[in-house]
């Protein structure tokens, strides 16, 4: 391998626009957001609702890019109410879920909404 063949796959990567300490935040807000998502999905399987999970999960986040309310309700065979209030008490027990992973990362309670809202900066980021 030459150096200068090697230097020109160096400058074809493309650059991260994050600092090592802001890519180690993301990946770690990702890798908790992964286990609240693996958490939802395993209680609304051990609920026997996993398709409802695998339906709703796209709104959870507000992607809509995966179908409306009416779209969901057709595939479930529901109301688009009845969609809607499940999508909502989805996203209460994420919010949940997301507190209580966060709680055994923090020393002080007081601490988990500070670091929810943290997590969320970095996310959007």
């Amino acid at each position: 391998m030459d150096a200068e063949d090697a230097d020109h796959r160096y400058q074809l990567e493309a650059a991260d626009r994050w600092s090592p300490e802001k890519l180690f935040e993301r990946r770690w807000a990702l890798a908790i957001i992964q286990q609240v998502f693996s958490g939802l999905e395993q209680e609304y399987a051990a609920a026997g609702k996993a398709e409802l999970y695998l339906c709703l999960q796209p709104f959870l986040l507000g992607d809509k890019s995966h179908g409306t309310y009416a779209d969901a309700a057709a595939t479930l065979r529901s109301s688009e109410a009845a969609i809607k209030m499940a999508v909502l008490r989805l996203r209460q027990r994420y919010r949940k879920l997301f507190h209580q992973v966060i709680a055994q990362t923090v020393d002080d309670p007081s601490e988990i909404e500070a670091e929810f809202s943290y997590l969320v900066t970095v996310i959007s980021s």
